[in-house]
């Protein structure tokens, strides 16, 4: 990290329904073991704020008044903060505690990129890794025909230039992915393999 011609910041949104509440505690617990600490955590949601939000410096909570609404604060708070690198997340989501060094890492090697995608997996009751997704290499064909990439790591200036946040969220990525692909084609579009 210390040869790094840049620090990325990361700015991470979820989208939060009541079905999710207790998913978020994952999220926030796997953001929280990041080593990479240059991130901020806002929840979008129907319902107002615990009080033990406002403890939390690195997480803010904005209340909306009907989940239309989703794609216009999401879209705000993506431009009212100044982060390199945006990411919606489902709620429950929860990252290794190396993933952000990694796309980091990525950042720094080719910053031409305008967005990037990772493997991902699921995690059972018990703690354990289940559903391993290796997810494809750039492929086009693939990547159209499903949501295969799930959340993308998007550049700031790029999120903008192609319509910003999905209107719908339950898969809000799959049509971020293809409307990158759309603005500045396949080739700008990277998978880290881990």
């Amino acid at each position: 990290a210390s040869r790094w011609k840049t620090h990325p910041r990361f700015h991470f949104l979820v989208r939060l329904d009541s079905s999710a509440t207790n998913a978020l505690a994952d999220t926030v617990d796997s953001l929280n073991q990041q080593i990479h600490e240059g991130w901020h955590f806002d929840i979008v949601s129907l319902m107002p704020s615990p009080d033990v939000i406002s403890e939390i410096p690195f997480i803010d909570w904005h209340t909306i008044h009907n989940a239309q609404e989703a794609k216009q604060a999401i879209d705000t708070l993506v431009a009212s903060r100044n982060f390199d690198w945006i990411i919606e997340l489902p709620a429950g989501a929860s990252l290794d505690p190396l993933c952000l060094w990694r796309i980091a890492e990525e950042i720094d090697r080719h910053p031409e990129f305008s967005a990037f995608y990772v493997d991902d997996y699921s995690i059972d009751r018990e703690g354990e890794r289940v559903e391993t997704r290796f997810k494809p290499g750039v492929n086009p064909e693939w990547l159209r025909s499903a949501d295969l990439a799930g959340p993308v790591f998007v550049r700031r200036d790029v999120w903008p230039a192609t319509g910003g946040a999905s209107v719908r969220d339950g898969s809000p990525w799959f049509s971020q992915l293809l409307r990158i692909a759309e603005k500045f084609g396949w080739s700008s579009i990277s998978h880290v393999p881990d």
